[in-house]
């Protein structure tokens, strides 16, 4: 087997001539090479059938330059864009980290609300059991403003009574006094 740096001589054919080639690449990659180039050539030949093997020759290395910087420019439009997309995927990759660190503050931030919110709903549950209390000693003293009320009132027949009893006995003492 032969070193893939180690120069090698390899006869061809191309365009009926045989020529010896000299190349690092494996054999097959060189042989392939020649075919494309023997085709190239058979193709130009037959469009312009006047043309010298030397003039064909020189119309394809033409044509393969003209192809290679055609390949080159593609090749720089696609760098150029290929960076401009890295460019693009840079800024993404930034601004999805951004939003990542957004995310952490506003996750951060709902644990917090949550938080707020289990002790807003502690604090509401306290607050209701306070207005049941309310209510029940808010019932009590209805209840006991009624018997006090009603203890009012007899009283106070039995003030008028008294007094009236008062009021007839002083008649009475006096009457009693005056004769």
């Amino acid at each position: 087997m032969m070193n893939e740096q180690t120069p090698q001589k390899i006869v061809v054919e191309i365009f009926g001539e045989r020529h010896i080639l000299r190349g690092t690449q494996p054999e097959a990659e060189i042989r392939r090479m020649a075919a494309l180039v023997d085709e190239r050539m058979r193709d130009v030949a037959m469009k312009a059938p006047l043309m010298s093997a030397h003039q064909v020759a020189i119309l394809v290395s033409l044509q393969c330059l003209e192809e290679r910087e055609a390949a080159q420019d593609e090749s720089d439009a696609l760098r150029q864009e290929w960076e401009s997309l890295a460019g693009k995927h840079s800024i993404v990759l930034k601004e999805q980290k951004q939003m990542h660190n957004e995310l952490e503050v506003i996750r951060q931030e709902l644990i917090e609300l949550q938080q707020t919110n289990a002790k807003l709903h502690s604090l509401k549950e306290t607050l209701q059991r306070e207005n049941n209390n309310l209510r029940e000693d808010k019932f009590i003293w209805g209840q006991e403003k009624d018997l006090l009320t009603d203890e009012n009132n007899l009283l106070n027949k039995e003030r008028t009574r008294l007094k009236t009893d008062l009021d007839e006995l002083t008649s009475l003492l006096e009457a009693a006094t005056a004769d």
